[in-house]
């Protein structure tokens, strides 16, 4: 029994009535078998529309070529395909179904759907953000190229884009086929690294029928850890700390009814740059939870439900905040009150707010009592919870030790132990504490260092690139330049004079072969070769260095040192051959920053701690009241240049001999008060609205008391 590929054409009077073309692909013993098997399963399924169609193209199924669906013996309905003869067509020649192939399909502009993407691109798309929706985004789009342009991606992620293209039954799959093959792959242990056993995989996956393929993705997709809990939820199979319950909770503040365990990407993008702007609503989410001692315990469900099942504007008011939670995780320990620790001076501090867990019980008023240690207590050590307790500082440790043996021996009262630090809070302060400890000559030597080494986050540029499943694979973080010639500036003094470049030399360095594809008698692309010039010459890309050397002067002395700019000047992309007029600005910029980046300029991003959420949102506050103490600098300085002008106006004004010139002059400050009353407007600054409305009132007053002196005049 072999496969045979049977497909109805209809007629020209049937395509009037609706009629399309169809294709079905069936197991029989020879081709007229399986022309009759067909027919009977299109009469069975349309009945009396075989007269519509013209005798059924039969060909021999290939191995390695997309085919219709395989009708199945054992179920009574056929399954014909419509799509299929969309991108398939009948050669009389050959006498088979071939590819219909869409010319310069690299240049496609706009395409709607993912299938319309060149193949490169298509398995690229795919592979980052998966088959739906269909239809192409053109921000994923662009990740997708950056993707195949990124020589360091992960080697998994190269094998797939470099080998999967070569395979001509690929160009042809359906994309939901394309993207069951691209998950094996991934799935695939261990892990692929070289595109030719993606493609000799690739191969044996094609080869072999639907029913006979292995999906490990199948079984790679559910987690290892993903058992249901005691409470029938699943456990996280990922490290869970602060860190993670941040981003939890920014993809919670999200609406939809999406599944918590698979967040779309899109919603996860938005929950980091919630993160990263510090967002009002997910900052006060994650202080009221980050005291809850047993919130890292607290299930993803559970979560989700919680921030979800909140009124809109819960989290404005703290302390209906902190009641809904402490109602929706009976099991912490915050719902026992908050116990407060105060230093009151000479080594003393008080506990206050340590109270058994059913205080609505009439059996548990009464007062308890710390047990006896070994160290002598104070007279006014320890009476809870009516009064508050003093102990020296040396008897600390026994009244914690104390305070743990009540938890552990009374069922009506609970402790809540106290959060440790978060270790990101110790490494964005461990730089500081390690120069502290320094030597002075060694902090003197690091003093440019620690006045230059945060950076603005307003001044900077993050780019993530995701996959499919909203894993981040690449991050980006970029410093605006100009930003770092004004910090140098503010160091050194100004450019040419405090600090500068000289251009030592540039050069342009040939790189990697341009490729061209190679096609086979059918015109379907087989493999890539180099591109060659007339004489043989093999055509690669261009790319310009330049080298220069940065001088600054410090403390009375002048240094100097080399760095290096790299640009790509002629490279190819899917659009085509690309040359970059603007290298050496390009060039200089890259060198500038590089050397900058040697004496400690925003070395926070080079060191990796912008990828650490606690550091950032540190460095946002820190900046954001820095900019805010700028600002209100700003407002003061527009304030004064604003009041000189309305006063040297009025006073104009009021010496005018004519009433025209009074008109001419107020309609002058009216309109430039306008316009900032209408930026004030823009920006909701209503403290600055108030100010400016206020101006026009009394200048509308001026003018009215000026003018009044000419009608009495005419009068």
């Amino acid at each position: 029994m072999s496969l045979f590929i049977c497909g109805f054409l209809p007629k020209k009077s049937a395509v009037a009535s609706g009629a399309v073309a169809m294709a079905i692909t069936v197991d029989a013993k020879n081709q007229k078998m399986a022309t009759m098997k067909s027919t009977m399963l299109l009469e069975g399924e349309f009945p009396g529309a075989s007269s519509n169609f013209f005798a059924p193209k039969v060909c021999a199924d290939r191995v390695g070529s997309p085919r219709p669906p395989v009708h199945d013996d054992s179920n009574d309905s056929a399954l014909f395909s419509t799509e299929w003869m969309e991108h398939n067509q009948w050669n009389d020649e050959s006498k088979e179904f071939e590819s219909i192939i869409i010319e310069n399909d690299a240049e496609i502009e706009n395409p709607k759907n993912i299938f319309e993407l060149p193949i490169d691109v298509r398995v690229s798309y795919i592979l980052l953000y998966g088959v739906e929706p269909e239809t192409v985004d053109d921000h994923l789009l662009s990740n997708a190229y950056d993707l195949i342009n990124d020589d360091e991606s992960e080697p998994l992620y190269r094998a797939v884009i470099d080998g999967l293209p070569r395979l001509p039954p690929v160009k042809q799959m359906y994309i939901t086929t394309l993207a069951q093959l691209i998950d094996d792959i991934q799935a695939h242990t261990p892990a692929f690294k070289s595109w030719p056993d993606v493609n000799k995989f690739a191969e044996k996956w094609i080869m072999s029928r639907p029913n006979e393929r292995e999906h490990p993705a199948n079984q790679a997709n559910e987690p290892a850890n993903s058992s249901p809990t005691a409470t029938g939820h699943r456990e996280r199979d990922y490290k869970h700390d602060y860190a993670s319950l941040d981003t939890e909770v920014a993809c919670a503040l999200f609406p939809g009814d999406y599944d918590v365990w698979e967040v779309p990407t899109a919603i996860y993008r938005g929950a980091k740059e919630k993160i990263e702007k510090g967002d009002e609503a997910w900052k006060r989410w994650s202080m009221a939870l980050r005291v809850v001692p047993t919130i890292l315990s607290v299930s993803r469900d559970d979560l989700f439900a919680m921030i979800r099942g909140a009124e809109l504007n819960t989290y404005k008011d703290p302390v209906k905040l902190k009641a809904y939670i402490n109602e929706c995780l009976p099991l912490s320990s915050s719902k026992n009150g908050d116990v407060k620790i105060e230093k009151v001076g000479d080594g003393k501090f008080s506990v206050e707010g340590l109270t058994g867990a059913a205080n609505d019980s009439q059996a548990n008023t009464s007062t308890t009592e710390l047990p006896k240690s070994d160290t002598k207590t104070p007279k006014d050590a320890t009476e809870l919870p009516d009064q508050p307790s003093k102990v020296p500082d040396n008897a600390t440790n026994n009244e914690i030790e104390a305070t743990n043996a009540i938890s552990d021996t009374s069922d009506q009262t609970e402790i809540p132990t106290q959060p440790t630090l978060d270790e990101f809070q110790q490494r964005a302060k461990q730089i500081d504490n390690d120069i502290s400890q320094l030597s002075k000559e060694s902090q003197d030597n690091l003093s440019i260092w620690r006045t230059v080494q945060r950076t603005d986050p307003a001044r900077t540029k993050r780019k993530d690139t995701t996959n499919k499943n909203g894993k981040i694979i690449r991050s980006v973080t970029s410093i605006n330049p100009t930003y770092q010639t004004m910090r140098a500036t503010e160091i050194f003094g100004p450019f040419g004079i405090g600090w500068g470049v000289d251009i030592v030399s540039e050069e342009f360095t040939p790189g990697i072969p341009f490729m061209e594809p190679v096609y086979d008698a059918n015109n379907r692309e087989v493999g890539r070769k180099p591109m060659r010039d007339g004489d043989g010459t093999i055509l690669r890309t261009s790319n310009h260095t330049m080298r220069i050397e940065l001088w600054y002067q410090h403390g009375g002395n002048r240094g100097r040192f080399p760095a290096f700019g790299h640009t790509k000047h002629i490279y190819q992309s899917t659009n085509g051959f690309i040359c970059d007029d603007e290298i050496s600005k390009k060039s200089l910029t890259d060198a500038t920053t590089k050397a900058l980046s040697q004496l400690g300029f925003s070395a926070d991003v080079f060191m990796g701690l912008f990828d650490d959420v606690e550091y950032t949102t540190d460095n946002n506050i820190e900046f954001g009241i820095k900019n805010a103490s700028t600002k209100a600098d700003d407002v003061v300085r527009l304030r004064k240049e604003l009041d000189d002008k309305f006063k040297a106006n009025t006073e104009t004004m009021r010496s005018a001999v004519t009433a025209n010139e009074v008109n001419g002059i107020c309609s002058k400050l009216t309109r430039e008060l306008g316009i900032h009353l209408k930026a004030a407007k823009e920006t909701a600054d209503s403290e600055h609205e108030k100010y400016l409305s206020g101006r026009l009132q009394r200048l509308t007053d001026i003018k009215n008391e000026c003018l009044s002196k000419f009608e009495g005049d005419n009068a």
